[in-house]
């Protein structure tokens, strides 16, 4: 028996990227940027188990308040992957939040 690849698309950059993944796959993209208040790094990851693809978004940036990190984690049923939102004709995964998690740094130091 095959397994069913896992192909979606997502947006990144700016535009709409379409990603495959096979049954063992694991895919990463990292990219940062100078901001008109400091900086933005983000680093994604996507993974298929023959059943899901998770994604894990990993986000830390810098402004004039301090530093904020963001980590979310969702899946998408590999049959769910073009049942999310409609954009531009393209159909994109219906993502499912398994955890979250944000940290500001500069509320942290003052006792938040």
């Amino acid at each position: 028996m095959s397994t069913k690849n896992a192909r979606f698309w997502i947006f990144i950059h700016g535009s709409d990227v379409k990603i495959t993944l096979r049954k063992g796959d694991q895919l990463a993209h990292g990219w940062g940027t100078p901001t008109d208040e400091g900086w933005r790094r983000e680093f994604r990851e996507w993974t298929f188990d023959g059943e899901f693809v998770i994604e894990v978004t990993d986000t830390t940036e810098r402004d004039c308040d301090g530093v904020m990190d963001f980590y979310n984690e969702s899946r998408c049923h590999v049959e769910d992957l073009d049942k999310g939102s409609l954009v531009d004709g393209k159909n994109f995964p219906h993502w499912k939040e398994l955890s979250h998690r944000q940290r500001d740094h500069a509320a942290e130091a003052a006792g938040y």
